[in-house]
């Protein structure tokens, strides 16, 4: 299946556009359509897609990505299953595996910066700090802005830890090109989350992990509790995964 990216333009074209929003534009096939799929780098995501968003140029590049409160009363297996069954979404990555979104950021009060993470049920937790996406041209190397992790978190739930959002905002280098930008906007992309044994469908999978069987007998010591914890953690250094979890999905998982 052919990647989307195959409709921009050729780099010699890319070079000769100014100013810098048409470094990144797309020809009039940019549309996704039969044979196509949506599967874009994330320098595309905020140099095209979200610019164009914040700029309020409401094309066919922001078009194809559509607008949801990912930080209202639907939880994210909500979100997920309504634009699953929406035949005209296209914001869903080659594998049905990825969902893209443009949401607003609310802030806690008016005269509070803080963003409030709140969504359905629960809560987007952070899992790093924002980290700088680069664009690489022939003018060299440049900041178009940022991206950072978020967990789904309710504690109790069988959907803890089961979704992870990454969030993209632009730069303030490229916010100043923009008169009135929209910059309460940002540009998401959210996945079950497949490396953990809770997911967001409601199905409950048995926790792999290679040398460990967690399905093991109920008088089994507290040092193979501890062997999960280190291999989860040793794995998947990015998830902070505490021993009230393991034995929480230990109890669950033998009850079954």
């Amino acid at each position: 299946m052919s990647s989307l990216v195959s409709s921009l333009p050729t780099n010699d074209l890319l070079a000769k556009t100014t100013p810098f929003e048409f470094k990144w534009c797309w020809d009039r096939s940019c549309a996704v359509g039969v044979g196509f799929s949506f599967q874009p780098k994330e320098e595309e995501l905020i140099g095209v897609f979200l610019f164009n968003k914040v700029a309020g140029k409401d094309d066919v590049r922001t078009a194809i990505i559509p607008e949801s409160d990912l930080y209202g009363t639907k939880n994210p297996w909500e979100i997920w299953q309504e634009f699953l069954e929406d035949s005209n979404c296209k914001a869903f990555s080659r594998d049905n595996n990825e969902l893209y979104l443009f949401t607003v950021l609310k802030k806690k009060g008016r005269s509070n910066a803080r963003i409030d993470r709140r969504v359905g049920l629960g809560t987007w937790a952070g899992e790093d700090s924002a980290k700088p996406v680069f664009s690489v041209t022939r003018e060299g190397k440049r900041v178009l802005g940022s991206k950072k992790r978020y967990r789904f978190e309710k504690r109790g739930s069988e959907h803890h830890g089961g979704w992870i959002m990454i969030e993209y905002s632009l730069d303030d280098s490229l916010l100043q090109q923009i008169s009135n930008p929209k910059k309460h906007f940002v540009l998401c992309k959210i996945k079950k989350n497949e490396r953990t044994a809770r997911v967001g469908t409601g199905e409950k999978k048995p926790l792999v992990l290679k040398g460990v069987d967690a399905t093991r007998e109920k008088n089994t010591g507290d040092e193979n509790k501890k062997e999960i914890l280190d291999l989860l953690n040793g794995s998947f250094p990015e998830l902070v995964i505490s021993m009230d979890e393991v034995l929480a999905y230990w109890n669950h998982d033998i009850s079954d």
